[in-house]
């Protein structure tokens, strides 16, 4: 495989032939800044848009203070009424999953009265490791990726992940996208983030409409990179960015149709907003005794990935409880995970010198017990838990009540992530790494090109929790990325079939 600095050069030599030849120019109408407002009765507001820029509006939202925008005015000049929105009957799909937007950046925007088209987000919590295919395979249904990333092991040898990554071979969810940016062009992304982001969304707005006038009335679904790439380079300012864009976007859309398309947004997990240095995972793991190697052969070999720049790490080893014990010992590293090999449906964590076994039972039952420490921050909720009746006799509690008691935990929804976390892969990892905040694994070649301020994959909060929302109305406020289609299908959107494709 070519060297990260070479194919960095490559990249900017693409990007400006691509801009060169009219590959990167884009078409996005975005609404224009609202131009005036109108106090109404009830403590309701009408929001004007003036879209000739005649100084006069042509078009109105109303909505409460605390509400989703519930009529909108067209011809506004001319006394046009109000219709209710979001409107019923023969409507058009248009689905948008953003990489790697948080769930607070987007709650902020909608309290601060952005984004009202919509109903309130949503809190997402996606599976662990935290990153974009198990994520969205999560989201729509789409069963196993191959590897935590492009580049994992597999039949006694690495992955080609530079031919994974750009075939979407990692990526069960791509083949049901009707748009998603060229994945050897995401390094261009990367590079030169708000110029992309403009193109990508250009390119899905197009492509809505022209499915939409044509009068095919599946849903369209879309995949923007750029909310990682512009979150990776400018954090919170580049989320916050990107959803006036989407808000800015998704309003022309709906002008356009004439209120004839119920919009659904959603990102796969969160954004950690740190400058990161990086957790020389293999350089630590040979001082601990063990041999990092691309090709597993002894007892204390090592394969450790290392691709993307994220808070997460993934060993491949025939020591992986011993591999574990140490790489939780490590500065940079909360805690990590790995199969008991006394029995298959349990799990160990490991986080510094404190350790614990996790029961992962039938029917939705967990039990949790820790041998040194709390590794996962858990005893003062289970002790309450307990107290208050909601634990068997043999100390195992049930998946929803653990669900309600620990999704805004500082590890939402431990236990089930922990125990489904091989259930995502065709080739699972022997240890899963989750870094503490401000550190990051991966390949350094390409941070010194695009700069790293934000990073994801970590069982952390702001790591795992994305958002959703929809023109279709209120959806329950906390969800598992698993559970979202259902939710959203209940709300009337047209989700797509994962196993099929166009």
């Amino acid at each position: 495989m070519a060297g990260r600095g070479a194919i960095c050069r490559i990249l900017t030599l693409l990007a400006a032939a691509l801009v060169s030849s009219g590959c990167g120019a884009f078409s996005l109408r975005l609404f224009p800044p609202q131009l005036g407002a109108e106090s109404l009765e009830g403590g309701e507001v009408e929001l004007r848009y003036d879209l000739n820029r005649d100084g006069r509006p042509d078009f109105a939202e109303r909505h409460a203070a605390d509400s989703q925008v519930h009529h909108i005015r067209f011809d506004v000049q001319n006394g046009g009424a109000a219709l209710p929105w979001p409107t019923g009957g023969d409507v058009t799909d248009l689905i948008i999953i953003v990489d790697s937007i948080p769930f607070e950046v987007v709650e902020q925007a909608w309290n601060s009265g952005r984004l009202r088209l919509f109903a309130p987000p949503s809190r997402t919590i996606a599976p662990f490791p935290a990153v974009t295919d198990p994520a969205i395979n999560d989201l729509l249904g789409c069963g196993r990726a191959l590897g935590v990333e492009a580049m994992y092991y597999a039949n006694g040898a690495p992955s080609a992940a530079l031919r994974e990554y750009s075939n979407w071979s990692n990526s069960p969810w791509a083949r049901v996208m009707n748009y998603r940016l060229w994945a050897p062009a995401h390094g261009l992304a990367y590079l030169d983030p708000g110029t992309w982001l403009l193109h990508e969304l250009g390119r899905v707005q197009a492509g809505f409409h022209e499915r939409h006038e044509s009068g095919d009335a599946r849903p369209y679904l879309a995949y923007l990179v750029g909310g990682s790439s512009i979150g990776a380079r400018y954090a919170r300012k580049g989320h916050e960015y990107a959803l006036d864009l989407l808000d800015r976007m998704c309003r022309a859309v709906i002008h356009r149709a004439h209120g004839r398309v119920r919009i659904t947004l959603m990102s796969d997990h969160g954004h950690t907003y740190e400058d990161p240095v990086r957790v020389r995972l293999s350089e630590a793991l040979r001082v601990a005794g063990f041999h990092p190697v691309s090709r597993i052969r002894g007892p204390r070999d090592v394969f450790i990935p290392e691709w993307g720049m994220i808070s997460c790490a993934s060993i491949y080893t025939s020591a992986p409880v011993e591999a574990a014990a140490a790489a939780a010992r490590l500065e940079g590293v909360e805690l990590t995970l790995a199969r008991d090999p006394s029995e298959a449906a349990a799990r160990l964590v490991f986080a510094g010198e404190a350790s614990a076994r996790i029961e992962c039972l039938d029917d939705g039952w967990f039990r949790y017990q820790t041998s040194q420490g709390d590794p996962l921050q858990l005893a003062p909720q289970w002790a309450e838990l307990c107290a208050a009746g909601k634990a068997r006799a043999d100390g195992a509690i049930h998946d929803s009540v653990l669900f309600e008691a620990l999704a805004r935990h500082r590890f939402p929804d431990s236990l089930m992530r922990l125990c489904r976390a091989d259930d995502l892969f065709a080739h699972p990892p022997d240890v899963y790494v989750s870094l503490s905040p401000g550190h990051f694994s991966g390949e350094t070649t390409f941070r010194a090109v695009v700069g790293l301020n934000a990073t994801h994959g970590s069982i952390r909060d702001d790591s795992s929790c994305g958002f959703v929302m929809t023109t279709a109305g209120a959806l329950p406020p906390v969800l598992r990325n698993a559970d979202v289609g259902a939710a959203l299908r209940r709300a009337g959107v047209h989700t797509p079939d994962c196993g099929a494709s166009e």
